[in-house]
């Protein structure tokens, strides 16, 4: 390794601890592991980065008791999941529009494959990653974009009707038993409006949502024209869509 590729390896080791000192800070206990899981999502850990490979790769001499401390993290770890994804906007979004502006906000589904039957909201359904129906998950997000980079900053996790229809199964993965069913499509106002107020002070913006293949209409949010999404059925403060 040359001098100058050393400097870049320190260098974007040291932007690293950072940014994991920073959610560690919202997370609270739980800061090694999870400064070990995301290490190893950064690392080749083949194909399926699971507990297995991940507790493999990050403790090799202590593997088994790696397994439990990381299955335990991952599983039944208790955090705020908007309080991180709030950090991690204040982290990015200075970086992302230093360039230039945010231009576009953008509502989408992720697929995200899976061979188990297990993960909350798994099912044979449509797969964007694999452009079919597939054994997989489904999360609705909200990102933020321009020429120079995108980032997601909310999402919400899509639950099937089968799955919110079966008790027993809820509960082994931890869901909520009140939890009502909804489609994708009404998950779109929930997923913009928990990050309304990140919103509100952004620059001028265009956003689509391509949950619903629709255009977005002009709207006007403290004064300033904004392009929101038709299918948000209202904002927190209650201003119509």
């Amino acid at each position: 390794m040359s001098k100058t590729e050393r400097g870049l390896a320190e260098e974007s080791e040291k932007r690293f601890v950072g940014f994991i000192d920073r959610i560690g800070r919202i997370i609270g206990k739980g800061y090694e592991k999870l400064y070990d899981y995301c290490s190893a999502l950064c690392l080749d850990v083949g194909e399926r980065k699971s507990m297995e490979p991940i507790a493999a790769t990050t403790a090799p001499d202590r593997v088994s008791a790696q397994h439990q401390a990381i299955h335990h993290f991952v599983s039944n770890s208790s955090w705020d999941d908007e309080a991180v994804l709030a950090e991690v906007r204040d982290y990015a979004i200075p970086a992302i529009t230093k360039h230039a502006p945010v231009a576009v906000w953008i509502v989408d589904d992720t697929g995200i494959p899976k061979k188990g039957k297990h993960s909350a909201g798994v099912g044979h359904q449509y797969c964007g990653q694999l452009g079919k129906r597939a054994n997989c998950q489904v999360a609705v997000t909200l990102s933020v974009a321009n020429e120079h980079a995108s980032l997601p900053i909310a999402y919400r996790l899509y639950l099937p009707e089968d799955w919110l229809g079966d008790i027993d199964r809820c509960e082994r993965a931890g869901i909520p038993a009140e939890i009502p069913f909804e489609n994708q499509t009404a998950y779109c106002p929930q997923t913009n409006s928990c990050s309304f107020e990140c919103m509100r002070t952004a620059g001028n913006a265009h956003l689509r949502c391509r949950v619903r293949q629709r255009c977005c209409v002009s709207r006007s949010v403290d004064g300033m024209e904004r392009s929101v999404c038709r299918c948000r059925s209202r904002y927190d403060d209650g201003m119509a869509c």
